[in-house]
């Protein structure tokens, strides 16, 4: 049996035998399908051949069966948002009976009082940092120096620092 024209199109006899289900090889079937895939012209022709043919009809029809299940599900999603939110409000009024809140309100005004200390001190926090940090390079100075041995060797002098 022919499958493909001269022109590279699928001749009407492997069309017929696609829609058939007749002995056709599982190479030939593959190479149905993918000419399929992407030629519009011969997908037309075997869309045409299967609109004549008589559609198969479902043993038992879903449309009952399927709509109380679309209903049972909106309604478990719908009380399942309700339930989320109310269990949210009821933690939120329990914390607020137990004055959790209240502590909040308490450290928020501490904490409003501590940030103006913090920007009155924030001009001596250059000179600290200065110290801080000269001490730190003294000390490996001192741990470097004794290693090696070097005593009186100063890193401040070897950088010319003050």
């Amino acid at each position: 049996m022919e499958l493909f024209h001269e022109n590279g199109h699928l001749t009407d006899e492997a069309l017929s035998a696609l829609k058939c289900g007749r002995a056709l090889s599982d190479l030939s079937r593959l190479e149905i399908a993918e000419h399929l895939a992407y030629c519009d012209v011969c997908l037309m022709r075997y869309t045409d051949l299967l609109a004549e043919t008589e559609l198969e009809m479902p043993m038992r029809s879903c449309h009952g069966g399927l709509w109380h299940r679309i209903r049972l599900r909106s309604i478990r999603i719908l009380t399942s948002r309700y339930a989320t939110a109310a269990a949210a409000l009821i933690i939120v009024f329990s914390l607020w009976g137990f004055g959790i809140f209240g502590g909040i309100v308490e450290r928020s005004s501490q904490l409003s009082q501590s940030d103006t200390t913090f920007t009155q001190n924030l001009g001596s926090w250059p000179q600290q940092w200065n110290d801080s940090l000269n001490s730190i390079f003294d000390k490996l100075d001192g741990a470097f120096s004794a290693f090696s041995g070097n005593s009186n060797h100063n890193w401040r002098e070897t950088n010319h620092e003050s």
